[in-house]
């Protein structure tokens, strides 16, 4: 399986405008286009992450203000580490969950890479357990590979996957019970000529 191309996933991709679903809209906005948060994390990450996908999940730490996070499969604890440094940066409390203890509650974001080498599934159902409706799921590397895009698309066949959103080099899940399964091609950042280009195409499908 070979990876999507940058230039793929911005054709197919839409901006806040080509949101069709109130709470998605409601998620991009606070984290995308109406999180005004200047990127405050500069340092040079030892998660392995690309610098975009830092970026990212910089602007959703901050966008949603995530207090209660839940990490599963961190054995280096790079996921972690790359986490708190982002909310220190912002100033922002956090407080981290472990995997070996009961959750009081719901957690507000939980993280793991699709590059893992535990059971997808079982870190899906681990997470669910303590999440509620609001609660989002975030998973990282999801293109690094043909691999971890193949392990990205089997999170999105998931059932349980109620909400997801494909954002290029991180994938977002929502576990909403209720709701009709949904799947998104979201573009993170502002840009003017890509917004220009792509509406143009849209305005075009629909003449066809």
């Amino acid at each position: 399986m070979k990876t999507t191309s940058h230039f793929t996933f911005l054709w197919r991709s839409v901006n806040a405008h080509g949101l069709h679903s109130p709470f998605v809209y409601q998620v991009a906005n606070k984290c995308f286009y109406g999180n005004t948060n200047r990127l405050k994390y500069y340092n040079n990450s030892q998660s392995g992450l690309p610098k975009e996908a830092v970026k990212i999940l910089e602007k959703i730490i901050t966008g949603l203000k995530s207090v209660k996070l839940y990490v599963p499969d961190d054995p280096k604890g790079t996921a972690t580490a790359l986490i708190r440094e982002i909310a220190e940066a912002h100033a922002q409390r956090i407080w981290f969950f472990s995997p070996m203890a009961p959750v009081p509650g719901t957690i507000d974001l939980a993280y793991f890479s699709a590059e893992t080498a535990t059971s997808v599934r079982e870190l899906l159902n681990q997470i669910q357990a303590v999440s509620g409706e609001e609660s989002l799921c975030v998973i990282g590397d999801i293109r690094k590979t043909s691999v971890t895009e193949a392990a990205w698309q089997n999170i999105v066949k998931q059932p349980e996957a109620t909400v997801t959103i494909d954002l290029y080099h991180i994938g977002l899940v929502f576990f909403r019970p209720g709701q009709a399964k949904q799947h998104f091609l979201i573009r993170p950042f502002r840009s003017f000529w890509a917004d220009a280009l792509l509406g143009v195409k849209n305005f075009w499908g629909l003449l066809g």
